[in-house]
């Protein structure tokens, strides 16, 4: 990979250990979007049990990812869920209504907008975690 790219994917897996350093007192389920640019752009919606097994999960994929010429461009994580399970089935449902899966994966929708993959995980989120009364 060129030397720009591993920069660029250096900075965005640095932003997100950072985000999650500061969240940590709040440990648990949680969904991940990452977006790869390389010969066919994707976007890849997952899940992780922990903080700890996130950052193992996100440094698997790149390790994948890199071997086959992508590269991490941009990366979100979603706060804890409280059925990260289920949010994460939704975010891929309302994903697969608007973008093709890549073949042979069940995560990972090709030429997808990573704001709307974002979106599709925040909303799962929050669709499963308990609402707080307003009152």
């Amino acid at each position: 990979m060129p030397s720009v790219a591993l920069h660029c994917q250096q900075r965005v897996f640095a932003r997100v250990r950072e985000q999650l350093w500061q969240e940590q007192a709040e440990d648990g389920a949680r969904l991940y979007v990452l977006d790869f640019a390389g010969p066919a752009p994707r976007v890849k919606i997952g899940r992780a049990r922990s903080t700890d097994h996130l950052i193992r999960r996100i440094q698997g994929h790149l390790r994948e990812k890199n071997k086959h010429g992508y590269g991490l461009i941009d990366a979100c994580v979603t706060p804890p869920s409280a059925d990260a399970e289920r949010a994460e089935k939704q975010a891929l449902q309302w994903m697969s209504h608007a973008y093709q899966l890549v073949p042979r994966t069940h995560e990972e929708f090709l030429d997808a907008h990573f704001v709307i993959a974002e979106a599709c995980a925040d909303m799962g989120v929050f669709r499963y975690n308990p609402q707080e009364d307003d009152d």
